[in-house]
């Protein structure tokens, strides 16, 4: 019996090792491609233990606080709003990136690849 208690002990940790999401905090070039022009805005996200994300977004729309989340499948959602107007980048973590679609308040859509600043 005891080792039966053992075995489901060590399968929990292995689920819950599985199901953490990878910090992404730091600072992030997204190098974003839409129909309305092209940018490289920089991205300081800030991440808790549950996957909310924080931080501050800076590029040609100015500057402005983020707010999103990030899942255990590497799912990332960052949103903000300029003069008003909703932006929403979703996308995946892929092979250290971010990958995925922004939509700049119906204006204007396109795609970002985002990736670690470098020193």
């Amino acid at each position: 019996m005891k080792k039966i208690s053992l075995l489901f002990s060590f399968m929990a940790l292995i689920s819950f090792t599985a199901l953490a999401q990878e910090d992404i905090s730091g600072e992030w070039i997204f190098n974003v491609q839409t129909d309305m022009g092209n940018g490289s805005p920089l991205f300081t996200i800030e991440q808790d233990d549950s996957g909310n994300l924080g931080g501050t977004y800076s590029g040609a729309l100015g500057e402005a606080e983020i707010e999103g989340s990030i899942d255990a499948e590497g799912i990332v959602a960052i949103r903000f709003t300029v003069q008003g107007n909703p932006v929403k980048y979703d996308g995946k973590l892929e092979d250290g990136k971010i990958v995925g679609q922004v939509d700049l308040a119906g204006m204007a859509s396109g795609s970002f690849v985002g990736e670690r600043k470098e020193d």
